[in-house]
């Protein structure tokens, strides 16, 4: 990597702050988790189903409607979702692609639990499925709008005691492909993140990290996400392929992670300060703007679309899980 510098966030409070708007909404009864949102303020995600806990996927329009999702199979949840409305996710041990009209394709790959987790603006999609079940080895994937896929993997050692654990995060516009991935060899774990482009992979790794987990890519290539250190203290992390790594820490945190990033910049996360969960957004030059749902234990941003609003889950009374969106006071409130 080019370099690493630590920063703290500096914290601001602008008039027009007052003037935010909080949406919540709840799709299942026990709990509604938001996954992602898109350009034209849609959001997908999953729901309770039934006491049993049992999840479905689910599609918040932009009026405010909710269209849920079921593919024939027990449980499923929505992970991404790009500007036409096109919605990747699970559905049991398969991932699936629901189309803007409403068209369910299934998507399996090779011998078992295949994950579609990501869909960019052209329909291409990434994920990851098993290439050895017994040896835990798996594979990430490209796909195109043709069902034509490239996969690729990362070294492991010899069975039975080697394994290959592949969490795709994030695709962007130019098929950029960054997440983590978990290897055992001999007994020894490690995780590293990664960056993938055109047949090739970069590791990234922050220094000195014992755990570094890429979580989002922009378009311009900007990666964002979290890392561990030695001591089990989480950081946030910037990385973009001319500065290398810049940790972040939100002021008085003991948790930070920052969870994704639009076009413009603009990124989401939250922070822990020992008691609760708050949200945050950040602007291209790292100052922040905290985001604390009204009434919220915990406030958690998942997503950011190019307008700026943000979606995420919100923790209420009784421990009360919800979606919320926000959006800023700049634009139309809806």
């Amino acid at each position: 990597m080019k370099w690493c510098s630590s920063i703290l966030a500096i914290l601001i409070l602008s008039p027009a702050l007052w003037a935010q708007t909080w949406t919540e909404f709840a799709v299942g009864p026990n709990f509604t988790y938001p996954a992602a949102i898109n350009d034209r303020g849609q959001i997908t995600g999953s729901y309770s189903a039934s006491a049993a806990g049992r999840s479905k996927a689910f599609v918040r329009n932009a009026d405010g409607s909710i269209t849920k999702l079921q593919p024939e199979s027990v449980y499923s949840g929505g992970v991404s979702i790009n500007s036409s409305g096109e919605v990747v996710g699970y559905a049991e041990s398969s991932g699936f692609d629901r189309t803007p009209d409403g068209g369910f394709h299934k998507v399996s790959l090779f011998c078992c639990a295949t994950s579609a987790v990501a869909v960019n603006d052209a329909g291409h999609i990434a994920g990851t499925f098993f290439l050895d079940w017994d040896r835990k080895i798996s594979a990430v994937y490209l796909m195109d709008k043709d069902s034509k896929y490239i996969q690729f993997t990362f070294p492991h050692g010899r069975a039975p005691h080697d394994s290959v654990l592949i969490e795709v995060r994030g695709l962007n516009s130019s098929d950029r492909i960054v997440g983590d991935w978990t290897s055992s060899a001999d007994g020894i774990l490690s995780q590293h993140g990664f960056l993938y482009e055109s047949g090739a992979f970069v590791q990234l790794d922050v220094s000195g990290a014992k755990l570094t987990r890429p979580r989002a890519i922009s378009n311009a290539g900007e990666v964002v996400g979290d890392w561990t250190d030695t001591a089990g203290a989480i950081h946030g992390f910037l990385w973009t392929e001319t500065r290398g790594f810049t940790s972040y820490d939100a002021p008085q945190a003991t948790l930070t992670s920052i969870m994704a990033i639009n076009s413009a910049g603009m990124k989401v996360g939250y922070y822990s300060d020992g008691e609760k969960d708050h949200g945050f957004v950040l602007d291209p030059q790292l100052a922040m703007t905290v985001l604390d749902a009204p009434n919220a234990s915990s406030t958690i941003p998942v997503g950011i679309n190019a307008s700026g609003r943000v979606t995420g889950i919100y923790i209420g009374s009784k421990s009360s899980q919800k979606g919320f969106l926000y959006t800023p006071a700049m634009l139309p409130q809806r």
